[in-house]
């Protein structure tokens, strides 16, 4: 999905764009995790899963292993501390 950005290749076509949106969408919910545990982990949770089922091919499972427990440990503690 990153090769469309590479110097003198066409503009990327929309599901490029919804693909770079969810990898910015896990970035960004893991990093306002740090905040607002359950919203910003729900949005991680989801758009992890979202982007890795749709680039992750065959190495799905490995790459959903390594962001869906920081966003489950968020959720869990933010659900225990009673931060949104």
């Amino acid at each position: 999905h990153l090769a469309w950005f590479s110097v003198g290749s066409a503009t990327p076509p929309l599901w490029v764009w919804l693909q770079q949106g969810l990898h910015l969408a896990m970035i960004a919910g893991l990093l306002a995790a740090w905040r607002y545990e359950r919203a910003a982990g729900a949005v991680a949770l989801v758009a992890s899963v979202a982007f890795f089922a749709v680039v992750g091919g065959p190495r799905f499972w490995p790459f959903v292993a390594t962001t869906v427990p920081p966003a489950l440990a968020f959720i869990y503690c933010g659900m225990r501390s009673g931060t949104p």
